[in-house]
């Protein structure tokens, strides 16, 4: 379904939240390997090719699901527990050798 023939509100909504969370992360690893130069063959005989790098996935920012148990920010000292876990869900993605897409 494109924007154009959407008659529904929601139907956009769903189709700019599909785009959010998979086409555009598709996108971005699409682009992420076609800016890797194309492995060239040994040159010499018993040379080695290296071996190839693993495609890289990327996560978008509003799928980070932070572990809090807050069910509103109301203070700072809130804010600094809502941000550290939002920090280590995304040192989570990060050590998973995901990229994050904002």
């Amino acid at each position: 379904m494109s924007l154009a023939t959407a008659h529904f509100v929601t139907g956009i909504r769903d189709r700019l939240q599909r785009y959010v969370t998979q086409d555009y992360p598709a996108q971005l690893a699409l682009a992420s390997r076609l800016a890797v130069p194309a492995p060239q063959p040994p040159g010499k005989q018993g040379d080695q090719a290296p071996p190839p790098t693993p495609p890289v996935r990327y996560t978008s920012a509003t799928s980070l699901r932070p572990q809090c148990s807050l069910p509103y920010i109301s203070t700072e000292a809130d804010l600094d527990q809502w941000l550290a876990a939002l920090r280590a869900a995304a040192q989570a993605e990060l050590a998973n050798g995901n990229r994050i897409s904002l």
